[in-house]
């Protein structure tokens, strides 16, 4: 019985040993930001999704005024273990009412969700960019990660009309 219960254990132990747990998203800095683009591309409901280098904060703030060009977001850390591996997530913005509509867009958007692959460990960035005239909707917008049906962390922004 003995030699059974090894067995079981150095069966399961490479899978444990191997296990990736992300406990939380912890927020860096957060704000209004300028930033290079990069890449842009435009998806099937008019939404553009920028690939952006050189973040710089320029304002720590949660209020954003509705301008166009302007960045808001913030930097964050995945805290886990092991470091350094990679892991899969998906992030959410939650749009306020009325939600987004572009002008050639049937329904209105008032959630979008982006798989990513992130690194424990690792600092990275998220944002939104005002890009239309369309999307500068008043009210709070909320930025989230999750894995899995748990929720990491989040950070919510007034957008303010000018």
């Amino acid at each position: 019985m003995k030699i059974l219960a090894a067995l079981v254990a150095l069966v399961l132990l490479p899978a444990s040993a191997g296990a990736q747990e992300v406990r939380r998203i912890e927020i860096v800095e957060f704000g209004i930001y300028t930033r290079d683009l990069v890449e842009s591309q435009r998806d099937s409901r008019g939404l553009t999704h920028n690939t952006v280098a050189n973040e710089k904060l320029a304002m720590s703030t949660s209020t954003v005024p509705a301008q166009l060009n302007l960045t808001f977001g913030f930097r964050y850390r995945i805290e886990g273990a092991p470091q350094e591996a990679r892991v899969s997530l998906r992030k959410v913005i939650l749009i306020p009412a009325p939600g987004l509509k572009s002008p050639g867009g049937t329904q209105p958007v008032q959630r979008i969700e982006r798989a990513l692959e992130l690194t424990i460990g690792a600092t990275s960035f998220t944002s939104y960019t005002f890009d239309e005239s369309w999307e500068m909707v008043p009210g709070t917008w909320t930025i989230q990660f999750w894995q899995g049906e748990r929720k990491l962390g989040e950070k919510s922004f007034t957008v303010t009309k000018q």
